[in-house]
């Protein structure tokens, strides 16, 4: 009955005229949802997909209206709060759970299925070699991120966006520091950017961890 109840909403989330129902849900109502939570914070909530694409599927969502990664004003203080509490609210439900490796991917555009942004963490998929130094290809840069294209994709489109300073690993970032958050957001702001220089109106953003031997940092891959 509770995995009926479950799929029902996630249903319903997916219809067109959701938006405002999903985005007050999560503002106001995490506590009574039928999900099976595995972190929360006081901006953000972890569960399990309703209809996981894996053994482990994952959602991170904000508790705040925010439709779409195209749609984040990145220089509002709530929304950057919150998006940096999704992060935090992932990483440490990976931990909790001892998952690694993972990958956390948001999809923007024809991709998204449920209006309100939403954050992926599986361990399923293909995974690309996570960095190459960008030497003279810097393509676009923005604050403390840079982006230039993947020279070995088999995608159509398909760029990486990096911090342009050594850091640490996504699960090892302290992002209770604001220098650190400023990284993270300068990638997405990045991302945002490039997409829609792009016009890419289907595209998808993740970020691999704990794949490669060496870690490459904080480093994203957008593709279309």
């Amino acid at each position: 009955m509770v995995i009926l109840l479950k799929r029902a909403l996630f249903k319903i989330a997916r219809s067109p005229v959701s938006g405002m129902f999903v985005g007050f849900s999560f503002t106001y109502l995490t506590a009574l949802m039928p999900v099976d939570k595995l972190a929360e914070n006081e901006r953000a909530i972890v569960f399990r997909h309703p209809a996981p694409m894996g053994k482990v599927h994952w959602l991170g969502v904000p508790k705040m209206r925010l439709p779409s990664l195209a749609a984040l004003d990145l220089t509002d203080g709530e929304t950057r709060a919150c998006v940096t509490a999704v992060f935090q609210a992932l990483a440490l439900a990976a931990e909790g759970e001892g998952v690694r490796p993972y990958t956390i991917l948001v999809n923007g555009g024809a991709y998204q299925e449920v209006p309100q942004i939403h954050f992926h963490l599986l361990q399923d998929g293909a995974v690309y070699e996570p960095f190459l130094p960008p030497g003279n290809e810097v393509g676009w840069a923005y604050g403390q991120a840079v982006a230039y294209p993947h020279p070995r994709s088999n995608e159509p489109f398909h760029v990486i966006i990096a911090a342009n300073a050594p850091s640490a690993p996504l699960p090892a970032l302290d992002l209770a520091q604001p220098a650190v958050q400023t990284q993270l957001l300068d990638c997405l702001a990045l991302a945002q950017q490039v997409a829609a220089r792009q016009n890419m109106t289907a595209f998808r953003l993740l970020t691999y961890c704990g794949y490669a031997t060496v870690d490459p940092g904080l480093t994203f891959h957008l593709m279309g």
